[in-house]
């Protein structure tokens, strides 16, 4: 027997009809190429909305689909057989951190579909926020251009302590502080402005100021951003400013201490999902351009054409890397020998060079099928259903795929037909 649950803030169902989301299959539906996440059960669209509805300019619609079998009994594991799903988890959580003032993006509805007791479907949508980027892939980009500073960095990390301290003293434990899960923007007086969004299944709400134990861990989470991410200084401002201290004592000292060790083990795993935040990034603006200019993306027919043109331009240069590095492709496709079809690139002194076999341990492995590949590569849209279906895996040194999708760009673009 299959029920539905569909839920809409009572502001917001006037626009919903008009726009024709009346049922949970209908919002389950919706197309959109704008992705901003995908994972292998969820994903993550920007969806536009026509003014003249009367609704807000903008929604994003977080869509958890659990497919196979082993989904579904893993759900079932974390309390979703007879409990709530992720989606209204986290709306209703949303909902109250409007009440107490904490800011956040805006829950309009969620709905979830359910078999025989077990989750299929579920669906959160939240109302867009304009000119905002996540604050990882902000201090990426802040450290890469240099375009943040000092006096600038000051006040980013007063206003973040600021509003994490705000958030604790409502009685919100956000239970995912990773800066994925904060946005930023910056205000029309030249500051900046935080957003908190996706609190997680592990977040509590309390009657009272957050107890330490929940303070330590969001802040855990928070440096171990910071960690993977390679900030370093900041965190003794970042925690005066939280503690609303000049000066830390001993007794804050071991808080940090604290928080740090915590903090660690969960560094390595952030290194690993911001580089996956950062393709995805990079994906979004390879559909793009492939949308809106097709001539300036090459799109690749096979993978023997992508490896011919890297081969081709094996000289330029890729100045930003000082180290040698060897990124491994390991394609499931087989060959006529029957084996896994296998390249390596070679990235020494600004020169790469395109081989078939290995000298030395990888440094990042890519796992994929060719189809996926060169959908990627090529920035078409049914890349993303591949990615969700978890077609492409990278293992190793993450943080090394900057340099890979810098170098495609180039080469891409010097093959451009003229």
């Amino acid at each position: 027997m299959t029920t539905e649950r569909f839920v809409v803030a009572a502001e917001d169902q006037q626009w919903f009809d008009r726009y024709g989301w009346r049922s949970v299959d209908d919002v389950l539906a919706c197309a959109s190429d704008d992705v901003a996440a995908v994972s292998r059960s969820s994903d993550v669209v920007h969806v536009s909305i026509d003014s003249t509805m009367g609704g807000p300019e903008s929604v994003f619609v977080k869509r958890y689909l659990y497919n196979r079998r082993s989904q579904r009994i893993k759900q079932m594991f974390r309390g979703t057989l007879f409990g709530k799903s992720r989606a209204r988890t986290e709306y209703e959580f949303l909902r109250e951190m409007c009440s107490r003032r904490v800011p956040t993006v805006r829950p309009i509805a969620y709905g979830e579909v359910r078999k025989s007791g077990f989750l299929r479907e579920s669906f959160i949508i939240t109302e867009g926020t304009e000119g905002v980027q996540s604050l990882d892939m902000f201090a990426i980009n802040a450290h890469r251009d240099q375009s943040v500073n000092h006096d600038a960095k000051k006040d980013i990390i007063k206003g973040l302590a600021t509003i994490v301290r705000r958030m604790h003293d409502a009685g919100v434990q956000h239970g995912g502080l990773y800066w994925r899960n904060i946005l930023v923007r910056q205000s029309s007086d030249g500051g900046y402005e935080f957003l908190m969004l996706d609190p997680d299944s592990g977040g509590k709400l309390f009657p009272s100021p957050v107890p330490m134990t929940g303070i330590v861990s969001d802040l855990s989470q928070f440096v171990a951003s910071a960690m993977s991410l390679d900030v370093r200084g900041g965190l003794r401002s970042f925690m005066c400013a939280y503690l609303q201290v000049s000066r830390l004592s001993d007794k804050h000292r071991q808080q940090i201490a604290r928080l740090v060790k915590c903090a660690i083990p969960l560094a390595s795993q952030e290194i690993r999902r911001m580089a996956v935040t950062e393709a995805i990034d990079w994906f979004r603006d390879r559909v793009t351009l492939a949308q809106q200019q097709s001539e300036t993306i090459r799109a690749y027919a096979t993978l023997d054409e992508f490896f011919d043109v890297l081969r081709s331009s094996e000289s330029v240069s890729n100045s930003s890397l000082d180290m040698n590095l060897v990124i491994q492709f390991s394609f499931s496709d087989v060959d006529e020998a029957g084996e896994n079809r296998q390249h390596c690139l070679l990235m020494e002194k600004g020169r790469v060079t395109v081989g078939s076999s290995l000298d030395s341990q990888p440094d990042m492995t890519i796992r994929t099928d060719s189809d996926t590949w060169l959908a990627v590569i090529s920035g078409r849209p049914d890349a993303y259903a591949r990615l969700r279906a978890g077609r492409l895996r990278m293992q190793g040194d993450t943080k090394f795929l900057h340099f890979l999708v810098k170098h495609i760009d180039e080469v891409s673009r010097l093959a451009l037909p003229k």
